[in-house]
């Protein structure tokens, strides 16, 4: 089975090369091996390989075509505990690679060679954005334990700083990428990275700096000419822009245009979210009480599903389940939301009645904050 193929004209100018991964592994008794792509999105991704190789006296062989170095994953499902083993990243270009695996129950470890831009990537970014990502990871943790210790009812004073907190350390993470490229604007490990970050946490217009950074060269490749397409229709939701026009459809899907005018209220909280959505969810109690306390001043909340059209009705018990009062409207397969790269849910934004965006990603807390300070004045 052909795993990647991402085929424009952009490829015609930057013609596909052949790869190999030679690879051998030391656990026994495996008969299959799995190369996947880190990004999900696949329209970054001009290459083509079969998805899945023979291990044959621990060993195996992936060859295939690429024009410019890809991140992938190796993985396997572990005979005995039936559960899916995955690799480190490593990043493939044209040429011959062998690959070694020391596998484990908890992981795997592996040795790459020929792969200049993996060895850039684990011996140079990785070693240098180590202390802010384990700064970023920190922050996380210091919210759990702060909310174990509250038995869950963190005070918002509280639950603000953590969350301020988490964020300086996001974006600290975020300027030492940026300084990083500054310095190395010929990586492709960077531009792989940002590409990851973006795809997985939305924009943010840090992320335009830092693709801005990067060199001609790597700026007219395949991918980042896809990731610079799409960083400039994701700027549109930026704080201070107007909140782009989507094409929805209401509760009994019929076709609207979003946001259109929505009356005298003052501030519209779009939350896009789905019905599987488990961290959508359990925001659902608090954004109740939010909205209970706030709807007669001037303050809405839309919640715009992205489930897929197979997922309808389980989008609606969803809303009667949790008992949802407000106004839902359906991106019927999450195509605008992919448009506009909102790829993690649940993303929030908070506009006034001009269809400005005044804030992002709001937690509860915040957004609590939010409408305390500005709405009841």
């Amino acid at each position: 089975m052909v795993l990647l193929i991402h085929w424009l004209l952009l490829a015609v100018a930057q013609p596909l090369q052949p790869f190999e991964i030679r690879g051998t592994i030391d656990q026994a008794n495996l008969k299959r091996i799995y190369l996947s792509a880190v990004v999900a999105d696949k329209a970054y991704y001009f290459a083509t390989v079969n998805d899945s190789a023979d291990i044959k006296d621990h060993s195996f062989l992936f060859k295939g075509m690429i024009n410019h170095p890809h991140p992938f994953f190796l993985y396997y499902t572990d005979t005995v505990g039936k559960v899916r083993v995955i690799s480190e990243m490593l990043f493939v270009q044209p040429g011959i690679h062998t690959v070694h695996i020391d596998s484990f129950a908890e992981g795997m470890k592996i040795v790459v060679s020929n792969s200049p831009v993996n060895d850039e990537f684990l011996n140079k970014y990785i070693r240098e954005m180590k202390p802010f990502g384990t700064a970023w990871e920190r922050s996380f943790d210091v919210i759990d334990s702060v909310s174990d210790a509250y038995d869950g009812k963190v005070p918002d004073s509280i639950m603000l700083e953590l969350q301020a907190n988490e964020a300086k350390k996001k974006h600290e993470l975020d300027l030492f990428l940026l300084d990083y490229v500054k310095k190395n604007p010929g990586s492709y490990a960077a531009l792989w990275k940002l590409i990851q970050k973006f795809s997985v946490l939305g924009y943010d217009p840090v992320f335009t700096q830092v693709y801005n950074a990067f060199s001609p060269s790597i700026r007219s490749t395949s991918m980042a000419r896809v990731l610079s397409k799409k960083l400039g229709v994701a700027a549109l939701t930026a704080s201070g822009k107007i909140f782009p026009e989507l094409s929805l459809a209401d509760i009994h899907q019929q076709k609207i245009k979003f946001p259109g005018k929505q009356g005298t209220q003052r501030f519209i909280f779009i939350d896009f979210w789905y019905s599987h959505c488990a961290p959508c969810i359990a925001q659902f109690k608090d954004l109740k009480s939010i909205y209970d306390r706030y709807k007669e001043n001037g303050f809405l909340i839309i919640s715009i599903s992205t489930d897929k059209m197979t997922a309808r009705d389980d989008w609606k018990k969803a809303i009667a389940r949790y008992n949802l009062d407000w106004k839902h409207l359906w991106d019927i397969n999450g195509k605008e939301a992919a448009r506009l790269s909102i790829n993690s849910f649940p993303t929030n934004f908070l506009i006034d009645n001009r269809g400005m965006i005044l804030e992002k990603n709001l937690t509860p807390s915040a957004l609590n904050k939010y409408l305390k300070t500005n709405l009841l004045k």
